[in-house]
């Protein structure tokens, strides 16, 4: 893969849920305003998923679950999920840059 083709990338992202989450429902309006993709996985028809998601994380009440690029997020904030998107964009805008 060229470096230059890295900035166009968006991040991986996969969230972990049940689909009745109200919570989701925002997340998904946020994500789509900014036009990102992401994947939904509803962890009531995967409870293997779910069980490794509590043993990495500790707590099945952080639901959603978000997943950026390898690393796992329990139900952040809007504003620090904004955050950490714009944080890849712009590691990755800096490294096509070198």
């Amino acid at each position: 893969m060229r470096t230059d083709d890295l900035s166009k990338q968006e991040p991986m992202l996969i969230i972990y849920c049940k689909a009745w989450c109200n919570y989701l429902k925002k997340l998904i309006a946020f994500l789509e305003e900014k036009h990102y993709s992401f994947m939904f996985i509803d962890i009531s028809f995967d409870a293997e998923k779910g069980k490794q998601l509590v043993s990495e994380l500790g707590d099945f009440f952080l639901l959603p679950v978000i997943e950026i690029d390898g690393a796992l997020y329990g139900k952040p904030p809007i504003s620090e999920l904004e955050k950490i998107l714009s944080d890849i964009e712009n590691q990755r805008l800096s490294y096509t840059s070198i």
